[in-house]
């Protein structure tokens, strides 16, 4: 197993949080992307700080999830975005 995290490995998910805000129909900047990575992988080069390699605890991704304090979306967001995962499951 490849124990380093290429920048096409990012690319990809990066690629895939865009197509998440196209599919809803929600500015990107009201997306926040959280990439963990668990195992035994070692980093190339600095990652910021939404990239985690995470440990059993999940200290790092908690925090960063906490981090974020800002409300982005407005019950009626919600709900819509709600109605449109459900209907694309179906």
């Amino acid at each position: 197993m490849d124990k380093n995290i290429s920048f096409k490995t990012l690319e990809t998910k990066l690629s895939s949080y865009k197509s998440l805000s196209e599919l809803l129909d929600i500015d990107h900047g009201k997306i926040h992307s959280l990439i963990i990575f668990w195992g035994d992988c070692e980093f190339k080069t600095r990652m910021p700080p939404n990239v985690i390699k995470e440990d059993c605890l999940m200290a790092s991704s908690r925090n960063y999830i906490l981090s974020k304090r800002e409300v982005l979306l407005s019950q009626d967001e919600l709900d819509r975005i709600c109605l449109l995962l459900t209907e694309a499951k179906k």
